[in-house]
């Protein structure tokens, strides 16, 4: 029949016979791996294709041997994380989402922070936007967004980190008598300190 062992997906098929005698008109049948008849468009997978030539005025129908082939997954385009910025300050929820792919498939998140120089360690799995009280640190943002029967799984990232901040509440320091008259002995100054974060 002419085929080859594997094709990718979208690929054009072309089938061609040698062999047989009289005028009959060759036909072709896909099967998959549950022997099922299979329509015009193949899906990745494996398949088998038999050709049956029909019988003329002088010849009986013939079949040919069947043959196997892969239809193989395909990239999908690519995918781009968006809304995410270098560096953020702690506290600031950290937006972002996903454009581009072939298809309408989940897209799953991955949080990773960075232990050492280019060594990651997940943080959170199957993570939503936005994040919220992410520690300071270095961090990248994973995106995989998921295949089917006939594309890849696409994955991508962004890296981005967490600064530190100000203290937001004024430290007081007080006397233990609540006024601002402090003691000081040669043992000890005894002081209450209040605020910071």
């Amino acid at each position: 029949i002419g085929l080859k062992d594997s094709y990718n997906y979208l690929d054009s098929i072309i089938l061609n016979t040698s062999g047989g005698n009289g005028t009959g008109i060759v036909e072709y049948t896909f099967k998959n791996t549950n022997g099922e008849n299979t329509s015009d468009e193949l899906n990745g997978g494996i398949y088998t294709v038999q050709a049956k030539k029909s019988s003329d005025r002088n010849y009986n129908s013939t079949i040919s041997p069947e043959v196997s082939f892969t239809v193989l997954k395909i990239e999908q385009a690519a995918i781009t994380i968006i809304n995410v910025n270098n560096s953020y300050s702690y506290l600031t929820p950290i937006y972002f989402s996903v454009v581009g792919g072939t298809l309408t498939t989940d897209s799953i998140f991955t949080l990773y922070e960075e232990v050492s120089e280019n060594n990651y360690t997940a943080v959170s799995n199957d993570i939503a936007s936005p994040l919220d009280n992410v520690f300071v640190g270095s961090y990248r943002l994973e995106c995989t967004k998921l295949g089917d029967v006939n594309y890849k799984d696409i994955s991508t990232f962004v890296d981005f980190s967490v600064e530190k901040i100000n203290q937001i509440s004024r430290m007081v320091i007080t006397s233990e008598s609540n006024t601002n008259n402090f003691y000081y002995t040669q043992t000890s100054l005894t002081a209450i300190v209040s605020g910071g974060n």
